[in-house]
């Protein structure tokens, strides 16, 4: 029995540490203009990685075929410019792939 539990234990760390979507807190509520601003929840103490794009042009260059990449600390916030922002995120080595605004991403 202990071993059936380590192994289920390590399937769910994979599973986890891969993708890091559920450590992602996204607020447009701010001081400045409504910017955006990303936050790694107190649960998630390692880095995160993302890709991410906007779904119209910001001029941040972060738009259509060219999405933009960031690696945010734990407990880090970030501003990013104000507009509609989609992402996929993922718990480093892996990185993540979101080839498609309307579709989910990938950890590879």
């Amino acid at each position: 029995m202990p071993i059936a539990n380590a192994t289920m234990l390590l399937a769910q760390d994979r599973d986890f540490g891969s993708n890091a979507n559920t450590c992602l807190v996204w607020t447009s509520e701010s001081l400045l203009a409504n910017a955006y601003y990303q936050v790694a929840k107190n649960d998630c103490s390692y880095p995160i990685r993302i890709e991410y794009r906007y779904e119209e042009d910001t001029g941040a260059g972060c738009f259509g075929s060219s999405p933009c990449t960031a690696l945010l600390q734990p407990h880090e916030i970030r501003r990013f410019a104000t507009g509609t922002i989609r992402h996929w995120a993922c718990r480093p080595p892996a990185v993540p792939h979101f080839p498609n605004i309307a579709h989910d991403g990938s950890c590879e």
